[in-house]
């Protein structure tokens, strides 16, 4: 099946899978990543970031990124 589908705004998208997704990308199979939901679906904007307080559970490669990418989009330092 899908992994999201359409809401009701063009920017935000409905994100489903069961269990867990493995994401491997094409030009690096050495970088795996698993995506698991909290709940049984989520919405998120097209740049995937998302619109609960909840996130979304990475392991593997995306698990290790720096916490600075979890930063809120509206953070400046001071």
């Amino acid at each position: 099946g899908a992994l999201y589908s359409d809401t009701e705004f063009d920017l935000i998208k409905r994100l489903h899978f069961r269990d867990y997704l493995r994401v491997r990308y094409l030009e690096d199979w050495t970088k795996i990543s698993f995506l698991t939901l909290p709940f049984d679906t989520m919405q998120v904007d097209i740049a995937g970031n998302t619109l609960s307080e909840v996130k979304i559970v990475r392991s593997g490669w995306w698990g290790q990124r720096r916490f600075a990418e979890e930063l809120p989009l509206n953070y400046t330092p001071q």
